[in-house]
């Protein structure tokens, strides 16, 4: 698993960023997941309330085809 520290300003796209530059995807195959739920574009971490106040997330990735 990849691990990094995100502020709750980072964007959703930020996140991508830093996920397909790790694994050397594009960035247009990289969806991020938390809950179960897509994150969009160009909501930030603070966007989601069920992430507010809390000290670690993890957001799943799915890679698409």
């Amino acid at each position: 698993p990849l691990e990094k520290d995100f502020s709750t300003g980072d964007t959703f796209a930020q996140l991508k960023k830093h996920v397909s530059q790790e694994v050397g995807v594009s960035y247009s195959s990289v969806e991020l997941r938390y809950d179960g739920k897509p994150l969009m574009d160009p909501l930030s971490l603070s966007d989601v309330k069920s992430m507010r106040g809390l000290d670690k997330i993890t957001i799943n990735v799915e890679l698409k085809q």
